[in-house]
């Protein structure tokens, strides 16, 4: 997986996977002070309502 693409796809879509938080946990050791603010920011995200966890939509 790739933080960049993580952070795109939870932006375009709304929603960011139960799967793809638990590989930036796990990964967090490894990410450079930019991968650190895409995190902070999704985390942001995630607290503003503006990306859910693990949801799917319905029109």
């Amino acid at each position: 997986m790739n933080l960049g693409i993580i952070f795109l796809k939870a932006n375009i879509l709304g929603s960011i996977t139960l799967q793809e938080l638990d590989w930036i946990t796990e990964n967090e050791h490894k990410f450079s002070r930019l991968d650190m603010s895409l995190v902070i920011k999704l985390g942001r995200l995630m607290d503003e309502g503006i990306v859910d966890l693990d949801c799917t939509k319905t029109a």
